[in-house]
């Protein structure tokens, strides 16, 4: 808990400080210890997921990934015969214009 609420106040100063400097690369370079931090708590994230106790989530959100997959395979296929009929019909029944200058 302690080390969230360090997180919590180092990204209020990191907010305070970028607001507060001007955007040029010279105070930008000050800023990195902030970056490693928010980096820090990032791996911190990570390693809570790989506990026991969120091991059904993980299963849960990779099938879930793994079905976005799939719909998307399938809308692909779908989608791609539909275009060329439609182009195919487009050029076959769809009227032509002629302009006679």
């Amino acid at each position: 808990n302690i080390f969230e609420f360090v997180l919590v106040v180092l990204a209020i100063i990191e907010f305070f400080v970028s607001v507060l400097l001007p955007s040029d690369g010279n105070h930008t370079k000050n800023l990195t210890v902030f970056r490693i931090t928010r980096l820090t708590r990032i791996t911190r994230l990570v390693r809570i997921c790989r506990m026991d106790v969120f091991s059904d989530l993980m299963v849960m959100i990779k099938g879930s990934l793994g079905g976005i997959r799939t719909l998307v395979g399938a809308s692909i296929l779908l989608s791609l015969p539909l275009y060329a009929l439609s182009i195919g019909f487009r050029e076959t029944l769809g009227s032509h214009h002629n302009q006679e200058m």
